[in-house]
């Protein structure tokens, strides 16, 4: 068996905060040089060109990973990724005879996995399912990167002269309609589906990771969010950390306990750290208990040292900091019959404050702030008369 990989790659603006620009293909295809698979026949990387220095951006890179089979498509920057997954196809029907199998994916992802591309496989042995994608939204695929299988995807090129439905607009009313409808021409023949059921595909909005899926299944292919922290899992219970290509630190997950390490220089990205270890863990168990290796970081795994200002004025509860912290923010009464519930992040935002009318029927509250896991980190009670 043998699969050709499309990338559609961008290096301008994009309406995340995301701002790697190129640097996400030069992550993205670091992980090839990272793991060898028999199976994958090529790359095709489909550069949508938004300025002049595109192209010596990705001289760069082809210098850089020459070592591996890719083939460059540079062209105007029209129709979005779903436009260029098309010119992957038609790339790999007219080149590549022997390839069974296309997975096309954009740049802002990528695998964690050298076995990734195997459930999707699987899923194809159905003969009437023409592309498995990571996760459906309701008819349409919501996380689009995902395999084609070619034979079927040859025989309705041959049939019909077109395979996706993509208007070729660059708006982004337009691209958020052709992710919804590019495989429709195939639906006429075919069927879509994906791999939720076996795996925990992921997606990201303003660098924050948001989970679908089974929670237990594993985590094959992820987005690249700004100072990402990879996890690369050694051995059973032995797990490195991996910041910008460099070894930070590591981990250990025995008998529900999890034990991590970072060097000391990088401290600063300590909570990053947390969050991706607890990412991890907690997407293939239930409960693990947390704590640090002692020589390097002192301080508890969920501590922070943020500070809150919170008061009452009229029926509005002000809640302030000037640190940078994502929360949960609970509003009790003493018997913790709660009137209200709400996550905020604190960092561009410095004030946040709820109107809650029913406030002055209780002569005090309690307001509960706890971090991203739901660990309190901070709790005030508050008198209302």
């Amino acid at each position: 068996m043998k699969f050709n990989y499309i990338i559609s790659a961008y290096f301008g603006n994009r309406r995340t905060t995301l701002n790697y620009k190129e640097r996400l293909l030069d992550i993205h295809l670091d992980f090839f040089n990272e793991n060898t698979i028999e199976e994958l026949n090529k790359i095709i990387v489909i550069l949508n060109v938004d300025k002049n220095n595109d192209i010596e951006k990705l001289q760069i890179i082809k210098e850089k990973y020459q070592n591996l089979p890719i083939d460059y498509i540079i062209k105007d920057n029209i129709g979005g990724s779903y436009y260029n997954y098309e010119l992957g196809l038609l790339n790999s029907i007219f080149l590549d005879s022997n390839v069974e199998y296309c997975f096309t994916i954009e740049d802002d992802y990528m695998p964690f996995d050298a076995n990734f591309y195997i459930p999707f496989v699987n899923k194809l042995k159905d003969e009437n399912t023409v592309f498995v994608c990571q996760a459906m939204n309701g008819t349409y695929a919501g996380i689009t990167n995902g395999m084609f299988d070619m034979k079927k995807i040859k025989n309705f090129y041959l049939k019909y002269n077109k395979i996706l439905n993509v208007d070729l607009q660059t708006d982004y009313n337009t691209l958020d309609k052709n992710q919804r409808e590019f495989t429709d021409f195939l639906l006429s023949e075919y069927k879509i589906t994906d791999i939720s059921d076996y795996c925990h595909p992921s997606y990201s909005i303003s660098s924050m990771i948001y989970y679908m899926g089974n929670i237990k299944g594993d985590i094959l292919i992820k987005p690249i969010v700004s100072e990402y922290i990879f996890i690369k899992k050694l051995k059973s219970d032995y797990y490195s950390i991996n910041y910008d290509n460099v070894d930070i630190g590591c981990f250990t997950f025995l008998n529900g306990i999890i034990k991590y390490s970072i060097k000391k220089e990088y401290k600063n990205l300590s909570y990053k750290v947390q969050r991706e270890i607890t990412n991890y863990i907690f997407n293939r168990y239930d409960i693990v208990k947390l704590s640090l290796q002692e020589d390097i970081i002192k301080e508890d795994f969920f501590s922070t040292n943020a500070k809150f200002d919170i008061y009452i004025d009229q029926n509005q509860i002000h809640i302030s900091s000037e640190d940078k912290i994502e929360t949960y923010v609970k509003i009790n009464t003493l018997d913790n019959s709660g009137l209200y519930a709400a996550q905020i992040s604190f960092g561009d935002v410095k004030k946040w404050w709820f109107d809650i009318e029913s406030i002055f029927n209780y002569d005090s509250i309690k307001v509960i702030i706890t971090d991203i896991y739901h660990v309190i980190i901070y709790e005030k009670e508050i008198k209302t008369k």
